[in-house]
């Protein structure tokens, strides 16, 4: 674990002169459309295109040593994919947080019965302070309003020597992903948007957090077939952007699809992720 309070100053007053908002009300209003529209089919559609879900099952078991006496609360928690997996695996007690009730319907009713869901949004988590082992949060810190006040709230509900686990695109190599080499403003919207691990880094030291471990896993081999991508993008991933009108999407697809054909790909590769670790000090 790399030791943050060496450049504690620094990164205070570098973070105040962060954006405090990532991504706007207008945007923040159309994803919570989306959501809701989306709830019924999103894991579906996600795990085609986006998930790598066993893969990060496995790393999220393997450095938060959940046990049976663990408190857990996933952040962003959707559905309930991630968490009821985890609860169900290690009988660890868990709580799943969300903004949007749509998504909580689905995980209400179709996972793990020992998790409670709780409509909130990140930045006024309703738990109380130093009684959580381990948060963490899956493909959704890009879609937090205020990084900032969320960060200290995670440190605020964090036991001493708890740690906070986020799970996010690997920005830099987003670049890589058929999509975003087919569209390179689509790549420039999501740089724009998706904290790099430096940025957490500062939000993590500006919060508190006195060591960071961070993981880049290894590509994942478990490819997807060409056809079943551009109707995963079509369905889900475009819509997400709140972006384009249905002729752009159709433009968007023609792109990848041409780009796949040009360098013969008839399957495609995940986009790569990173795990970024923080841990709370011992009292």
């Amino acid at each position: 674990m790399v030791n943050l309070n060496i450049c504690n100053q620094k990164a205070k007053r570098n973070i105040d002169a962060e954006r405090d908002f990532p991504i706007s009300n207008k945007q923040n209003d159309e994803l919570q459309t989306f959501y809701k529209r989306q709830a019924g089919i999103y894991d579906t559609v996600r795990s085609s295109i986006l998930d790598s879900f066993d893969e990060k099952i496995a790393l999220l078991k393997k450095v938060g040593k959940f046990s049976y006496e663990s408190k857990v609360a996933e952040i962003g928690v959707g559905t309930g994919k991630y968490i009821s997996k985890i609860v169900k695996d290690t009988g660890c007690y868990g709580v799943g947080i969300d903004i949007n009730i749509d998504m909580l319907s689905i995980a209400n009713k179709t996972k793990h019965s020992g998790v409670a869901y709780i409509q909130s949004d990140a930045e006024r988590l309703p738990l109380k302070p130093g009684t959580l082992d381990i948060v963490f949060t899956v493909n959704s810190v890009h879609q937090i309003k205020n990084l900032k006040t969320t960060f200290l709230e995670f440190f605020k509900i964090l036991k001493p020597g708890g740690k906070l686990l986020i799970i996010t695109p690997e920005i830099y190599k987003l670049q890589d992903f058929l999509l975003y080499k087919a569209c390179p403003f689509l790549f420039d919207f999501e740089k724009g948007r998706m904290p790099t691990r430096d940025l957490l880094e500062l939000y993590g030291i500006y919060a508190g957090f006195t060591n960071l471990k961070y993981i880049a896993p290894p590509q994942n081999n478990n490819t997807i077939p060409l056809e079943q991508f551009l109707f995963c993008i079509k369905h889900k991933f475009l819509t997400c952007l709140a972006l384009l009108n249905t002729r752009e999407i159709e433009d968007v697809l023609r792109r990848v699809k041409s780009l796949a054909v040009l360098n013969d790909i008839s399957q495609v590769y995940p986009y790569e992720y990173m795990l970024v670790i923080f841990k709370k000090q011992e009292e």
